[in-house]
């Protein structure tokens, strides 16, 4: 008899979890649009009943209630999460079952890499982790693609990074600490944010000299202004002013007064307006 696997969400990487899982398990597989609400920790209770394990695979603000209801009715959890507050709660959930976040690319398969290649080594100066989802064919002024949550990315260019410098963990802010580099002879960039480097700066610090996670992107002068640019032709005329805010970082908000528009809900109107890309560059002392 196949174990069986909830997969919550069913964006491009539920798709690829379940193509990948089907023949081994049995797949029970949900998502907001039909019908079930993750934020509703009744119809995930509901949901997940009958089950061995779950998987979420949509946004990390819905992790928790999931998170809760597994360690509730003993099954196993996994997650993609790049949040750090949510992975922190889920560390601190005093759970038998198996509880195992940011199982994704990065973070998740770059940790494990990473440690990998520090493991064969007596000592180690610097570690340098560098990830960028690059399509070989771009079709959008930020030259970028976007095969995961639109909330969760810009989640990561809003938050502190991790990061380990002489030996001792630290934070470094987001979008800061830009490095030039070439692959295969096209010029890219990388540049600090959130989650990717998971819990290595708590099992590596005073093991590791230098520690960093960094974004890799097509070469942009104006990170900030293009996306400004992309977004006010549909919506207002420039000037744009970006808000955004560490309490909540989905919550990011473009304002115009002078056209009537006071605010829109970044996440949601990228999401709606089926953009491939989100990249936000907001000034240091635009955020609070």
């Amino acid at each position: 008899m196949k174990a069986k696997i909830a997969i919550i969400g069913k964006g491009n990487i539920g798709w690829a979890i379940k193509q990948l899982l089907k023949d081994d398990y049995e797949i029970k597989h949900g998502d907001i649009t039909e019908g079930l609400d993750a934020r509703d920790i009744v119809q995930v209770r509901e949901f997940l009943k009958g089950t061995d394990a779950v998987i979420s695979a949509g946004p990390f603000a819905i992790n928790q209630n999931i998170g809760t209801v597994a360690s509730e009715m003993g099954i196993g959890y996994f997650d993609l999460t790049e949040d750090v507050e949510t992975t922190e709660f889920i560390r601190s959930i005093d759970s038998q079952s198996i509880m195992m976040p940011q199982c994704g690319l990065a973070p998740g398969a770059i940790n494990i890499c990473a440690a990998g290649m520090i493991n064969q080594f007596d000592n180690v100066k610097e570690v340098m982790m560098r990830v960028g989802a690059l399509p070989r064919f771009t079709n959008n002024e930020m030259s970028y693609y976007l095969s995961w949550s639109t909330n969760g990315l810009i989640n990561e260019y809003c938050n502190e990074a991790d990061a380990i410098y002489e030996g001792k963990s630290i934070k470094v802010m987001p979008l800061e600490g830009a490095e030039k580099l070439t692959i295969e002879g096209e010029s890219y960039e990388a540049f600090n944010t959130s989650g990717g480097c998971a819990t290595m700066c708590e099992t590596y610090e005073d093991k590791v000299e230098n520690l960093s996670y960094k974004t890799i992107m097509m070469v942009l002068y104006d990170r900030f202004s293009t996306l400004s640019s992309y977004v006010s032709h549909m919506v207002a005329q420039p000037p744009l002013v970006l808000n955004a805010s560490y309490d909540s970082p989905s919550i990011v908000s473009f304002s115009a007064p002078s056209r009537g528009i006071t605010f829109i809900d970044l996440p949601s109107y990228i999401a709606s307006a089926s953009l491939q890309y989100s990249l936000i560059n907001p000034l240091v002392d635009q955020l609070k």
